[in-house]
C-alpha cells in the first residue's frame, strides 16, 4: 500500500479527524484580530532591506497536463529509495525528557492573503505499537521499523487561540501521531488519517536532519524517493460534475487543502485517501555557516518534487536557517521561507509561499543566544556634509523574512525584535550585534521602562484557557536577565491594543478600544478603569512620577494614576495626522515638558505643561517621516534621497547621510542622550532596521 502524501499546502478536514502539523509561517505577521493579513509591506532600504539570502523561491508555471487525446506516458514504479550512506546519528529526544517548541506558520498565495496557525509542538520517545496499522503496510515504513538502530517518537501539535493581535480568532486543532526516525536521522511521519510526508514537509520533520558530522568546511547534499498519493475530493454528481466544469478526480488546491483543516467555512468534503499516485523525489542542501564543537548554525534547503504518469504535478522548494546544540542533539531555533507550485486537473496554476518559524520553549542560555547570528547587511550610506565626523557608525540589521518589531531601550543600550516566534534580546554596546538572551513566545511588540532596566511584552503562555499574561522581564542588581519573567495574568472583554509601565511608579497602563485600566506591578491587581478620553489610539506617553500624559490626535491630556482621573492640558485645532506611535515617549522631549505634533507639512513644538505653542516649521520637501531629539532641539527628517539633521529654529543642518532609498511609515527612536538612533518600521510586519551610532550633536 503505497503512502498518501499530500501534495502542498496539504490539510485534511479536522470534520473527519483529519490534523496535520504542517506549520508554514514567519515570524513576523499582522497583529491584526483577524486569521488573515494582507502582504507585509517591503521594509524601508535605509531599514537595511531586505535578507538576500532568504529570499522566497521564484515560482514557475508547471507544464500544463496532458489533454484527453494526448499520449500519457506508461506509469513507471518508483521504488522505496532512502539513503544508505549517510553516517549515523543520535538526534532526538532522550526517554523521559520531551522536546517541547512554539511554532508559527502562514502559508498563502504569492500576492494575496495568507492564513496563518499558531501553537506548541511536543516530541517524546515511544513505543513502536504507537505507529498506524496503515503505516507498516508500507515498505518505507516496515523496513524502519525492522531498522535495529531506529527510534519511534510520538508528537503532539496543539494550536491556540488568544484574545488579542496576531493570535485573535485562530482555532485549537490538535494532531497528534508517530515518527520513525531512522539512524542516519530521516524521519517518516504517520498519524490515524496519513501516512509518510506532507509536501512540502511536516514541521515535525525539520527537526531531524541528516546533520552527520557537521563539518564546517563542506556541504552535505542529501536525496531520496517515497510513494504516495495526491488526495482528491469527490464530486457527488453528474451535475455537480457539470456544473464544476472537471472530471471527478479532481487535484485539490494546496492551500485551500491545508485551509480545510483549521477554518470550518472552507472544510472540504469527502476526501479520498486513495487519490493519485506520485513519487516524491527530495533533496536536502546543508551550507554550514558557523560550527564548534558545542554548536553549529547552518543554512537548510530542501527542494522536493512529485511526479505521476510521466509528468511533474507539484514542486516546493524552500531554504532558512538552524541553530542546533551539539551536545544536546537538538534544534534549538529555526526560521523558513519557501514556495509552492502546482497546475490542478483543470490546467489552473497555483503559486504559493510559506514561512515557518520555530524555537525551543525553553529560554536559551546566554551562550546558546550569541550562537544565532543577526543578520547584517551592507549599504552605501555616505555622510554627506562637513560634520561627517559626527557619524561614528552605521549598523544595518536584515533578516526581514524573519525578523521584526525592533525597539531600542532609552538609554540606547539593549535592541529587543522578534524572531522565530520570541524575543531576542542585543546588547549594541558589543561589537558583533551578538544576541544576549532569547525567550520564545511573545506578541512582537517590546515596552520599555524609563531606566532601561526593564520591558514588557503580552504573551499567551497560559494555553488552556487563553488569557494572556503581561510579562516584565528586570535585571537584578548584578545585571543578569531572568529566564522566567514575572507575569501578570489579565482577563478582560476587551483585548489590550497599547501598553506602557513605569517600575518607579510601580503601575502598568493597558490601553483598549474603549477603555484604560491600571495594573498594580506588584499585586497584579487592578487599580482603576475608566473609558478613553476620546476615539483612537494615544499618540504618545511619557510618566513623569506617578502620573503621565497622553498625546491624542486632538488633545494633550494629564493622569492622575492613583485615581485615574484625566484632565485636558490644551486641545488642538488641527487633529495630528501621522500616525499612532508604538513607541511612546517618541513625541515628548525635554524630559516630558515639550511635545511634537505634525499636521500634513507643518510641525508644532508645544509647551507640554502649558499647551502653548513653541515653534512651528514647513516639514523639509519631500519628507516622508521625522523624529524629535530627546531634548527637543533638533529634528531629523527621512525622504527618498538622505536623512538630514537640522536644527527646526533656524534650519542649520548638523548631518546629512545620503545614498538612502526608504518608503513612508517608519519609525525613529533616539536614546536619551541622542548618541543612538533606531530607524524600523512600526507596522507588526517583518522588517529591517537601521542603528545609528553618534557624536553630540550641537
Amino acid at each position: 500500500m503505497g503512502c498518501w502524501i499530500v501534495g502542498g499546502c496539504a490539510a485534511v478536514s479536522a470534520a473527519f479527524g483529519f490534523g496535520l502539523i504542517l506549520v508554514l509561517a514567519v515570524v513576523w505577521i499582522s497583529a491584526a484580530p483577524a486569521k488573515r493579513s494582507a502582504d507585509a509591506p517591503m521594509a524601508p532600504d535605509i531599514a537595511g532591506g531586505v535578507d538576500a539570502t532568504i529570499e522566497p523561491p521564484t515560482t514557475s508555471v508547471i507544464p500544463t497536463s496532458p489533454g484527453p487525446s494526448e499520449n500519457v506516458p506508461e506509469v513507471v514504479e518508483v521504488p522505496y529509495a532512502m539513503p544508505t550512506d549517510l553516517p549515523a546519528i543520535s538526534n532526538t529526544p532522550r526517554a523521559g525528557e520531551p522536546w517541547r517548541y512554539r511554532y508559527s506558520h502562514w502559508v498563502g498565495p504569492v500576492a494575496g492573503e495568507k492564513d496563518y496557525r499558531f501553537g506548541r509542538l511536543e516530541v517524546a520517545r515511544a513505543d513502536d505499537s504507537l505507529v498506524p496499522a496503515r503505516a507498516s503496510e508500507c515498505e518505507e515504513f516496515s523496513q524502519a521499523l525492522r531498522s535495529p538502530a531506529h527510534t519511534t517518537l510520538s508528537y503532539r501539535d496543539s494550536a491556540y487561540g488568544f484574545p488579542i493581535g496576531e493570535w485573535a480568532s485562530v482555532p485549537t486543532v490538535t494532531d497528534e501521531g508517530a515518527v520513525i526516525v531512522h539512524e542516519n536521522g530521516l524521519p517518516l511521519v504517520a498519524q490515524s488519517a496519513h501516512v509518510g510526508t506532507i509536501l512540502p514537509f511536516q514541521l515535525v520533520e525539520l527537526l531531524f536532519l541528516p546533520l552527520g558530522q557537521l563539518d564546517p568546511e563542506q556541504r552535505r547534499e542529501t536525496s531520496y524517493t517515497l510513494r504516495g498519493r495526491i488526495p482528491t475530493r469527490t464530486i457527488h454528481s453528474a451535475s455537480e460534475l457539470i456544473a464544476a466544469g472537471q472530471t471527478e478526480r479532481e487535484l485539490t488546491s494546496l492551500s485551500d487543502f491545508w485551509q480545510s483543516q483549521y477554518w470550518s467555512e472552507q472544510q472540504i468534503i469527502d476526501l479520498r485517501l486513495a487519490g493519485q499516485e506520485v513519487a516524491l523525489v527530495r533533496r536536502i542542501r546543508i551550507d554550514p555557516e558557523s560550527v564548534d564543537s558545542d554548536f553549529a548554525m547552518l543554512k537548510i534547503d530542501i527542494q522536493s518534487e512529485y511526479t505521476s504518469e510521466g509528468r511533474v504535478l507539484c514542486k516546493a522548494n524552500g531554504t532558512g536557517r538552524v541553530l542546533f546544540d551539539r551536545q544536546q542533539g537538538r534544534v534549538l531555533m529555526l526560521c523558513f521561507l519557501g514556495g509552492l507550485e502546482q497546475r490542478l486537473e483543470s490546467g489552473e496554476p497555483r503559486n504559493e509561499l510559506y514561512r515557518i518559524a520555530m524555537a525551543q520553549e525553553e529560554p536559551l542560555t546566554r551562550e546558546q543566544a550569541s550562537h544565532w547570528k543577526l543578520r547584517r547587511t551592507e549599504r552605501s550610506y555616505r555622510p554627506d556634509t562637513s560634520n561627517s565626523a559626527t557619524l561614528q557608525g552605521i549598523e544595518f540589521l536584515g533578516g526581514s523574512s524573519h525578523t521584526g518589531a525592533y525597539e531600542m531601550s532609552p538609554d540606547g543600550r539593549w535592541l529587543t525584535c522578534q524572531l522565530c516566534n520570541g524575543t531576542m534580546l542585543v546588547d549594541l554596546d558589543q561589537p558583533g550585534l551578538v544576541p544576549v538572551a532569547f525567550w520564545t513566545g511573545g506578541e512582537k511588540r517590546c515596552y520599555w521602562d524609563a531606566s532601561s532596566r526593564a520591558f514588557a511584552r503580552w504573551d499567551p503562555a497560559n494555553l488552556e484557557h487563553g488569557d494572556p499574561w503581561l510579562e516584565i522581564f528586570e535585571q537584578d542588581d548584578s545585571g543578569n536577565w531572568p529566564a522566567i519573567p514575572k507575569r501578570i495574568p489579565y482577563s478582560s472583554d476587551e483585548p489590550p491594543t497599547r501598553t506602557t509601565f513605569d517600575l518607579t511608579a510601580g503601575l502598568a497602563v493597558i490601553f483598549g478600544q474603549r477603555q484604560l485600566e491600571c495594573i498594580d506591578l506588584e499585586s497584579g491587581a487592578s487599580r482603576w478603569r475608566r473609558g478613553v478620553p476620546t476615539n483612537g489610539q494615544p499618540m504618545s506617553i511619557v510618566w513623569s512620577g506617578d502620573d503621565f500624559k497622553l498625546l491624542y490626535r486632538s488633545a494633550l491630556y494629564l493622569c492622575h494614576s492613583n485615581q485615574g482621573r484625566m484632565e485636558i492640558v490644551t486641545e488642538f485645532e488641527d487633529a495630528d495626522t501621522n500616525s499612532a506611535q508604538y513607541f511612546w515617549n517618541d513625541r515628548f522631549a525635554d524630559e516630558g515638558t515639550v511635545v511634537w505634533r505634525v499636521h500634513g507639512s507643518t510641525v508644532f513644538k508645544i509647551d507640554a505643561e502649558t499647551g502653548a505653542e513653541l515653534l512651528r516649521y514647513t516639514a523639509p520637501s519631500g519628507a516622508l517621516f521625522q523624529g524629535f531629539s530627546p531634548d527637543g532641539s533638533w529634528v531629523v527628517s527621512v525622504n527618498i534621497r538622505d536623512v538630514r539633521f537640522f536644527d527646526p529654529a533656524d534650519d542649520k543642518t548638523h548631518l546629512v547621510i545620503g545614498g538612502t532609498s526608504v518608503s513612508s511609515g517608519s519609525h525613529i527612536r533616539f536614546s536619551r542622550g541622542g548618541h543612538r538612533v533606531l530607524m524600523t518600521t512600526y507596522d507588526d510586519n517583518p522588517s529591517s532596521a537601521t542603528v545609528l551610532t553618534l557624536q553630540d550633536l550641537p
